[in-house]
């Protein structure tokens, strides 16, 4: 991974990763990757609550320093996510503009958030939240791979698959 992951930071519980590296962005490393086994604040777009079991789901976030395109990261996170599932024999679809999923269940989620001061972009934060090992769902169109293959999987391993992904789809075009 050496010249696209800086720092890998793993948390045992955190309020959200997004929200550790909107925080903590300054003094990060670029392409620092945040990974936690519970978000006691994980949430998706328009501030939705992120539904995940403690150590039953991959919740992590990328921070990017350079800046690209809305539509180019988009396509990069989403395409990603895809193909690590893929990877996982698992046939998923990108369901506009920023969710994942298999036939009419979602699967995973991403966030993406820009900061800025003023006009100047300091950071990007790509936030994926993949349903992996958790069972069952308060909302009735989730689904986890667990629930589509009937495997248990290993977050610490899928977490570096993933990242073997987002580096090669890197970068954002």
């Amino acid at each position: 991974m050496s010249g696209f992951v800086s720092v890998i930071l793993t948390f045992d519980q955190i309020d959200s990763t997004n929200e550790y590296l909107k925080t903590n962005h300054k003094t990060m490393a670029d392409h620092t990757f945040v990974r936690a086994s519970y978000q006691t604040e994980g949430k998706g777009r328009f501030n939705r609550v992120w539904e995940a079991e403690k150590d039953k789901n991959l919740l992590c976030s990328l921070l990017i320093k350079d800046e690209f395109p809305n539509e180019s990261l988009i396509r990069f996170a989403t395409r990603s996510v895809v193909d690590f599932l893929a990877a996982q024999k698992i046939d998923a679809v990108i369901k506009a503009p920023n969710d994942i999923y298999v036939d009419s269940r979602k699967l995973a989620g991403i966030l993406i958030e820009r900061l800025y001061t003023g006009d100047k972009h300091e950071a990007t934060i790509i936030g994926i939240g993949i349903n992996v090992n958790q069972d069952t769902f308060q909302t009735p169109k989730a689904v986890s791979m667990a629930n589509l293959t009937s495997k248990y999987y290993d977050l610490s391993s899928l977490a570096l698959e993933l990242l073997q992904v987002l580096k090669a789809k890197y970068p954002p075009v």
